[in-house]
């Protein structure tokens, strides 16, 4: 049982502590695909975790490694005699139902959310290839519109949507970063990761760690499609051209990935903040930020339980 009790509270230190850490504004200028690698490891750290403590709590006899807890905490075989055994049975089982319970839910609310977003993503790609002019040579829709706009349609065949204001407004290397960024969103599957997000908190609405990813994430993604714009062409001509068009605060369909978006201030902040750096240590950042998600809530609820049992022994 000590085993499973260090399991679920490290589940819940993750699902509560995590999402102010990550939103922290000392982590601002941390790279966004760090910061959406710790995302996506909290989720399912916390997922593991929490299936994990059920499955072992219920496991007969000995959970695996259960002994060697039971040697480093020798002394909670002295409380276990003051705790009546049908507690225990009834914990166990209460947890295996919830789990099995919230399980299905989340799986139907993720499946139907998905199938939702994916049947008006591709209503509203047949509209557009309808009205619009297609570019094939740059994979993108022209619409003759005045206001400058400019976002990406994911999906099987996902391709860039632009209007003809774009032309008339922001410059011709404006206009190459506003593709860079929009391509950027799809070559990265970023709706995928959005929707599956937005799904995952519509299923699990209580968690905090679940409830606030979709806008975060939606941030960091913005975030990662601006740097690598930046690539493409400078900081400077992304930073005007995202001003640019979020001067005429267009508004972009549901389900959409936009240049100007999502979070204007932060990604402004941000974009005064890139500097050039080496994409391997990149990729190290991201291994290191998703191993410690697991590890960090673990080991600090590990010595938790340690140290309260501890003094649960001295008084015995």
């Amino acid at each position: 049982m000590t085993i499973a009790v260090t399991l679920a509270l490290s589940s819940l230190l993750l699902a509560v502590v995590a999402p102010s850490v990550l939103h922290d504004p000392r982590v601002a200028t941390v790279r966004p695909t760090v910061l959406l690698a710790t995302w996506a490891a909290s989720m399912t750290s916390f997922t593991i975790l929490l299936g994990s403590a059920v499955v072992v709590a219920a496991w007969p006899r000995h959970a695996p490694a259960e002994g060697i807890a039971e040697v480093v905490l020798s002394c909670l075989a002295r409380l276990t005699h003051a705790i009546t055994p049908w507690i225990d049975d009834t914990i166990t089982m209460t947890g295996a139902v919830a789990l099995v319970v919230v399980s299905a839910r989340s799986t139907r609310t993720v499946r139907d959310h998905v199938a939702r977003r994916a049947r008006a993503t591709e209503k509203h790609a047949d509209t557009v290839r309808i009205v619009g002019r297609r570019d094939a040579l740059v994979d993108t829709v022209w619409l003759p519109h005045p206001v400058p706009l400019a976002y990406s349609i994911g999906g099987r065949a996902g391709f860039v949507v632009a209007t003809e204001g774009l032309k008339t407004h922001l410059s011709a290397r404006e206009i190459d970063a506003v593709m860079a960024h929009e391509r950027a969103h799809l070559s990265g599957r970023h709706h995928r990761v959005l929707i599956v997000t937005t799904a995952l908190a519509r299923a699990l609405p209580m968690v905090p760690l679940f409830a606030r990813a979709p806008a975060a994430v939606a941030s960091l993604l913005e975030m990662a499609a601006d740097r690598v714009a930046v690539t493409a062409t400078d900081a400077a001509t992304v930073r005007s051209a995202l001003v640019r068009v979020a001067s005429f605060a267009s508004d972009t369909p549901a389900g959409s990935l936009a240049l100007a978006g999502t979070a204007l201030a932060e990604r402004l902040v941000h974009l005064d903040s890139v500097r050039s750096s080496d994409e391997g240590r990149s990729r190290l950042r991201c291994a290191v930020a998703a191993t410690s998600t697991f590890l960090v809530p673990v080991a600090a609820s590990g010595m938790g339980v340690f140290l309260v049992t501890s003094g649960f022994c001295a008084l015995i």
